[in-house]
């Protein structure tokens, strides 16, 4: 049976779907982004507690429409998409373990997060500004088996964060049984 804290399969790169230039957008790419920010959440609050940063991800989520079949993806659509991926981020990087792998992984999402283009209104949303969501999408998916959670901590750790809301600058990791 599979781990309360593991993420549903396929990763969201392989799901959503890189594009080639030229292609458009579809909804279908658009409303897969939007639900896989919400799953990663969802996945990563089981794990971890809830914090400002948990409601600002979940108040710019919630400002993202689901786009219909026919209808364009919209300059404010994709800039939504963009701003909640980085408000998920702000919400799990307290929590990721820092590992040599888990620092390039974060490395590598800021840049792709400086390197994401805000489109303004008429301008079209181009195939590097998907793929480069998408590919900040599938950093926080890969980033979630760093997360520090109470399972990971020792126990009075636990008690301590999770009843007073404070995110550690530093812990240990300690297996915890029973």
């Amino acid at each position: 049976m599979p781990s309360p804290f593991e993420l549903p399969t396929p990763p969201p790169k392989e799901d959503i779907g890189l594009v080639e230039p030229g292609d458009l957008i579809l909804p279908e790419h658009h409303n897969k982004k939007r639900a896989w920010l919400k799953t990663i959440f969802d996945c990563a609050r089981k794990q971890i507690p809830m914090t400002p940063q948990g409601e600002w991800f979940l108040d710019a989520w919630s400002k993202i429409r689901e786009v219909k079949e026919g209808d364009p993806v919209l300059a404010i659509d994709h800039n939504l998409v963009v701003d909640a991926t980085r408000k998920l981020y702000d919400y799990l990087e307290p929590w990721i373990f820092d590992t040599p792998e888990s620092v390039a992984l974060m490395n590598k999402f800021k840049l792709f997060s400086s390197l994401v283009r805000e489109v303004a209104y008429g301008d079209y949303v181009m195939a590097f500004d998907h793929n480069t969501v998408v590919e900040m999408i599938q950093i926080l998916y890969d980033l979630c088996k760093y997360l520090i959670g109470p399972r990971i901590m020792s126990s009075a750790l636990a008690v301590m964060i999770l009843s007073a809301g404070q995110i550690p600058l530093f812990v240990v990791p300690i297996e915890v049984t029973g």
